[in-house]
């Protein structure tokens, strides 16, 4: 064979490898990764975990306070579309991994939590274009780990989950605007007459709606911005000291 001539069997050899290489139509899955929260109210919709072959889905489990849930059991509803399995030490982790086996694929997953009397209950869909990395699931209720609440929030009617975790995951839905604060640690928003605070330390004052806290640390909060008529201050705890953050709220009709 001639220079060129291996030079050309070698780009058909690389060209076929890449189409190999990826999914059978073509399309290069969309990868997500969030926060979703659930009460395990009889009645409530089952969260949809996407898959896509080549790919690992990590689901991590905490409790209100943002403690890690141990997990008990893992079960695939379709052993021929995907596999699950446990992800770290036997009785203490919170960590479920779960794998495509086929292309194509859909069923259900049941995680069983130590303590929790029902099970947390997924559809899965495999190959529909959209992958989820890692989702911590978030439950309503205090887990073996539970952490001691410093600040309580207020009786008022809870904020939206998913907005929160939106707020969360630094991902502001639209209309969200953004509040300026004089502290950097500090991110707040305004949104549909409720103000979303995002830091790492834990917010003493005002009362507040609604709290979620991220696996890393960070902590949202709903606040109803007429608690901040007049002074819009908020107090934060840092190693037992109050630190104030004020924020830039224009007038609040």
């Amino acid at each position: 064979m001639s220079d060129d001539q291996i030079r050309k069997e070698r780009s058909h050899l690389d060209s076929r490898d890449r189409v190999m290489s990826e999914p059978a139509n073509g399309v290069i899955p969309t990868p997500h990764s969030g926060t979703i929260s659930l009460s395990l109210k009889p009645g409530e919709d089952p969260p949809r975990i996407g898959l896509a072959p080549g790919n690992a889905t990590v689901l991590t489990f905490y409790d209100q306070t943002g403690a890690p849930w141990p997990i008990t059991s893992v079960t695939s509803g379709n052993s021929d579309a995907f596999a699950t399995t446990k992800a770290g030490q036997n009785g203490k982790t919170n960590m479920a991994v779960i794998a495509p086996k086929a292309s194509y694929g859909y069923g259900n997953l049941v995680v069983t939590l130590e303590g929790l009397p029902v099970p947390v209950i997924f559809s899965v869909v495999n190959g529909s274009g959209v992958v989820d990395y890692r989702k911590d699931i978030r439950i309503r209720g205090r887990g073996p780990n539970a952490q001691e609440d410093i600040t309580e929030g207020s009786s008022l009617q809870p904020a939206n989950d998913k907005v929160i975790n939106e707020f969360l995951d630094d991902l502001p839905p639209k209309g969200a605007v953004a509040v300026k604060t004089s502290n950097p640690d500090v991110e707040a928003w305004r949104y549909k007459h409720l103000l979303y605070v995002r830091s790492h330390m834990i917010m003493a004052a005002p009362d507040y709606v609604q709290d979620h806290k991220s696996p890393e640390g960070s902590r949202a909060y709903a606040i109803d911005e007429y608690t901040l008529r007049g002074s819009p201050v908020l107090q934060f705890l840092v190693d037992g000291r109050s630190v104030y953050v004020d924020l830039d709220l224009g007038d609040i009709e």
